[in-house]
């Protein structure tokens, strides 16, 4: 993502603060408020790992996923076997997606007494809360009988996984894959503040989409934004955005 791009199409948003901030975050990673890695007893080092899965399907699969998150540089290259001083190793395993027969990666970060969500207090914060389909069916209701509604939407991908996190929180994030250790690099779904990293970015994106791109009515569920577009105009634009 060109950083300072995206920070020069925001040169009229009205929060400058909040337009830093985040832009802070994407240059340099973020760290998850009023986070302490060293609590009380919490040791400088900790392995937490879980075993090789047994499935033959899901251990090719979970390689498969390290080589890509390695390709797209979302995880460092293997550094072998040993934890250096002041890194953690966390859980990393393998789910069936619901109603599928698909698999899906899963870094665990709630786990075992010194999890990397237990460092983050959990009233240091005000989380933001999960968007949700209300303004949908509102949408729908203003366009009925209006004959045919169309409706685009636009999925950003490994959503969570496009925020980077802050270097001295990335060596909390190591992950043992088929007997090599990586250091991943991003945000994660089972990151306690991993939500509020995306909303912040997701929210100053859509700013830009209704502001500067003169995109109308645009709304969010969580990583999809859509509309209803009530003119060809307006769809080709936000098509093309």
């Amino acid at each position: 993502m060109n950083v300072d791009c995206f920070k020069d199409l925001l040169k009229t948003h009205p929060n400058r603060l909040f337009v830093d901030s985040v832009c802070h975050g994407l240059h340099k990673g973020f760290w998850p408020v009023e986070a302490d890695t060293y609590i009380g007893v919490y040791p400088d080092t900790h392995y937490d790992s879980l075993s090789t899965p047994s499935d033959h399907h899901k251990v090719i699969f979970l390689q498969d996923q390290c080589d890509i998150k390695v390709k797209k540089d979302r995880f460092s290259p293997a550094f072998g076997t040993i934890l250096l001083p002041g890194i953690y190793c966390m859980p990393v395993h393998v789910v069936l997606k619901p109603n599928s027969d698909d698999l899906r990666l899963i870094m665990v970060h709630s786990f075992g007494p010194y999890s990397l969500n237990s460092m983050i207090p959990g009233n240091s914060h005000a989380t933001y809360p999960l968007d949700n389909l209300h303004p949908f069916s509102q949408i729908l209701l203003a366009s009925h009988g209006t004959g045919e509604v169309m409706v685009f939407k636009s999925d950003m991908a490994e959503a969570y996984q496009l925020m980077p996190m802050h270097p001295f929180w990335q060596v909390k994030q190591a992950v043992h894959v088929n007997g090599q250790l990586y250091i991943d690099h991003c945000g994660v779904f089972d990151g306690c503040q991993s939500g509020d990293f995306w909303v912040s970015f997701n929210d100053l994106a859509t700013w830009i989409a209704q502001e500067i791109m003169i995109i109308p009515d645009l709304q969010v569920y969580s990583n999809d934004s859509y509309a209803v577009p009530f003119s060809l105009y307006h769809f080709l634009l936000s098509i093309c955005w």
